[in-house]
């Protein structure tokens, strides 16, 4: 049943639009008949919901509830007076506003308990105030730029930006400075790399003159080893001339020491050559007996000049070594030639430079160069291997600073030791190839 006061009051106010409006009360119908009704009312209808504690069957409601099951099932929009109807279907419009009232109220109960004659007050404003459901307006297709200027709109629906607006900042945030770091990062280790090529480049560069240096060492032994083969092939070719006038088959012979005394200066060439070649760090497998043998035969000449015996005691079933062959062997030449300027007693009857081997572990080969000379001074062994700290009278100090640079290069390390006896000893290792650890 309708609020029968609300209804005369709605009555009087539409009174003056029936000309214009087809309007209709329908108060008399039961809740199921007047949810059947509006769902099939005449386009353009608009619905004015009022009150109904009870229908005609005498069944008792809550007014909101009933609004909302009418919003759900009417084809029109439905519009109400107050604003506890808000959010429960109707779509709005100037509400009579309880709180409000109720606020202003407030306001004059101050006024009169802080002394002010109650017949000074006086509350004109109907409490009124526009006010307006988001869903209710988007389901009837109603633009809010439709709604009066100070209109309230309630229930609205955030989008994703309105609801997370500061976590989506926080987060963009976040993923911008994520993205500059990993920019960052990604410029320091272009850098970096840049930065060590450019270290090796410079480490190979001096290890190549460490390499001519040395090789200039020996440069006088080097010209007696190769021309003793070369006085040999022009014998032999002389030889070879008075044979061919009157002995064929001993010019034969000439012709054939010819060919070895050629192939013997050609290996020392070709010895110099590999020593003095220039290319980049390039870590390959090595058998290490081969690379020994290849250092000791371009050294020889230089110990026979000084008495000394250089060889070598190096077992045959060592695993293969993986590193750079011709810095390795840059290492140990290094190592051989200033064990050999270690003796200097020409009446030293034990004059020699060893070259041993050692497997410790599985990872490491230890190589070791052992001589009978003077021995190193304890004082200065901290200084050994500092670049351009020298014991040599012509020396650069650069031999073993790079020997230690390569080594350390390799995952290995270089160092030194006085005998028991007499003279010392430089070792460094090398890392096994990873097919050949045990």
């Amino acid at each position: 049943m309708m609020d029968q006061n609300l209804k005369k009051l709605a009555v009087k106010a539409l009174s003056g639009l029936e000309n214009k409006y087809v309007i209709h009360y329908i108060d008399s119908y039961t809740k199921q008949d007047l949810l059947l009704k509006v769902a099939h009312l005449p386009k353009d209808s608009a619905i004015f919901f009022i009150s109904l504690f009870r229908d005609v069957s005498g069944q008792s409601f809550v007014p909101r509830d009933v609004m909302a099951e009418v919003s759900q099932k009417a084809n029109s929009p439905v519009f109400s007076m107050v604003d506890t109807y808000l959010g429960y279907g109707t779509v709005g419009g100037a509400l009579l506003s309880a709180s409000y009232q109720g606020k202003k109220y407030a306001e004059m109960v101050v006024k009169i308990l802080a002394g002010e004659s109650l017949a000074n007050l006086q509350y004109t404003d109907k409490g009124n105030q526009l006010m307006f459901d988001w869903q209710q307006l988007k389901r009837c297709s109603i633009d809010e730029s439709r709604l009066p200027i100070g209109s309230i709109v309630r229930y609205r629906k955030l989008s994703t930006w309105e609801e997370h607006q500061w976590k989506i900042v926080g987060v963009s945030i976040i993923i911008v400075m994520q993205a500059l770091a990993m920019i960052g990062l990604l410029i320091q280790h272009k850098r970096r790399r840049r930065a060590e090529e450019e270290a090796q480049k410079l480490r190979d560069e001096r290890a190549h003159i460490s390499r001519v240096l040395a090789m200039g060492e020996i440069a006088a032994s080097l010209a007696h080893e190769i021309n003793q083969p070369l006085s040999a092939i022009r014998s032999y070719a002389q030889a070879a001339q008075r044979f061919l006038k009157n002995d064929p088959a001993e010019a034969s012979k000439a012709l054939s020491g010819i060919i070895t005394g050629n192939r013997r200066a050609e290996e020392v060439i070709k010895r110099i050559r590999m020593s003095l070649k220039k290319e980049p760090f390039k870590q390959t497998r090595i058998q290490l007996k081969g690379l020994v043998e290849e250092v000791i035969e371009l050294a020889t000449s230089k110990a026979q000049e000084q008495n000394i015996s250089l060889k070598s005691e190096l077992i045959l079933d060592f695993p293969a070594t993986f590193g750079d062959r011709i810095q390795l062997q840059q290492v140990l030449f290094n190592l051989i030639l200033n064990a050999i300027e270690a003796i200097t007693d020409k009446n030293n009857t034990h004059a020699e430079v060893v070259v041993l081997a050692l497997q410790e572990n599985t990872q490491f080969i230890t190589l070791s160069i052992r001589d009978t000379g003077m021995g190193i001074d304890e004082q200065k062994a901290n200084s050994l291997f500092d670049a351009f700290y020298t014991t040599k009278a012509e020396g650069l100090g650069i031999g073993l600073s790079i020997s230690r640079s390569i080594i350390e290069d390799h995952s290995g390390r270089l160092w030194a030791t006085n005998n028991d006896d007499i003279g010392s000893t430089f070792s460094f290792t090398i890392p096994i190839c990873e097919d050949d650890k045990k």
